[in-house]
């Protein structure tokens, strides 16, 4: 179901995708199986960043970063760190950036989203 609702978010299908995720990680914590839980509070982040939800996805990177240290995955760790670093580009660029000047970035008065390779 996870790794399903991954795929369909990477792919853009974000309707579909997203629940997915959602009940991919509140299966793991409720099973007690903890040491996925960061990486799939990442992926929840990933999605939320894939579809512009700039807030949702740095509170999802915040809280995958702390389980994953505390846990010390460090595998995780890096996963959360990359989606991490490329969210505080992407915010880095909206703030310097309120109009489509920034290569892969749509404009702010229709929200910030990633563009696909090619689109």
């Amino acid at each position: 179901m996870g790794f399903t609702g991954s795929a369909y978010t990477l792919c853009g299908r974000l309707a579909e995708g997203m629940p997915l995720l959602e009940q991919a990680g509140e299966q793991t914590v409720a099973e007690g199986r903890k040491v996925h839980e960061a990486l799939w509070v990442t992926r929840v982040g990933e999605a939320a960043l894939l579809a512009s939800r700039l807030e949702a996805a740095h509170t999802h990177a915040v809280q995958a970063l702390t389980l994953a240290r505390e846990r010390q995955e460090r595998g995780h760790q890096a996963y959360a760190l990359l989606w991490s670093a490329k969210l505080s580009t992407i915010r880095c660029k909206a703030k310097s950036s309120q109009d489509t000047g920034v290569p892969g970035l749509r404009g702010a008065k229709h929200g910030f989203a990633l563009n696909a390779p090619g689109a």
